[in-house]
């Protein structure tokens, strides 16, 4: 479950940094992207949820799937903080970051508001350049295509127990193919 809750938590920033689709509402009734990944997010809870009680993330073809997944996770990671415009950035959020840490250890609570102020300013800027950086963009892409082939895999698990996991297996399909 805990693996499935980080999907939710992968979408959603990949979502929000534009690497997973268009995040923005346009006011009409049409659903967006936001709208189907929300309900999505909805949905693998449930699929969270009956995984644990039927043990799916132990059968071979899960495991291989949420591996291929994590992998594509990591490298995703290490790019970005490995990418030449993106790594200075990341080293001046990591300092503010470390350094909020010990203002709070401390007990000096402006201090830490201050350094957290700059640690969002400074994560807000490696998003907005790493959103136009298409080498970061494509590998985005990619581990939304990792994350999607993972939840396929469980929900095609949950589907062969019972009807409620067909159920859960046919709305996440539906929802995913709305994503693409």
């Amino acid at each position: 479950m805990k693996i499935l809750l980080s999907l939710l938590s992968l979408s959603t920033f990949l979502l929000l940094t534009g690497c997973g689709g268009d995040g923005a509402s346009s006011g009409s009734s049409e659903r967006t992207q936001w709208d189907i990944r929300k309900e999505l997010m909805e949905v693998q809870t449930e699929l969270a949820k009956f995984s644990s009680e039927h043990n799916l993330l132990e059968k071979e073809g899960v495991q291989k799937a949420e591996a291929a997944y994590m992998d594509m996770v990591q490298t995703f990671n290490r790019t970005r903080r490995e990418h030449p415009e993106l790594a200075p950035i990341f080293a001046e959020a990591d300092e503010f970051q470390n350094q909020s840490i010990q203002k709070r250890i401390d007990g000096d609570n402006a201090g830490f508001d201050e350094l957290m102020g700059k640690y969002r300013e400074a994560r807000t800027r490696l998003e907005q350049k790493a959103s136009q950086l298409p080498e970061i963009q494509e590998l985005g892409q990619k581990v939304k295509e990792a994350e999607q082939a993972s939840i396929t895999a469980i929900a095609d698990a949950a589907a062969e127990v019972n009807a409620e996991g067909e159920k859960l297996a046919e709305s996440v399909k539906e929802l995913l193919a709305e994503l693409k």
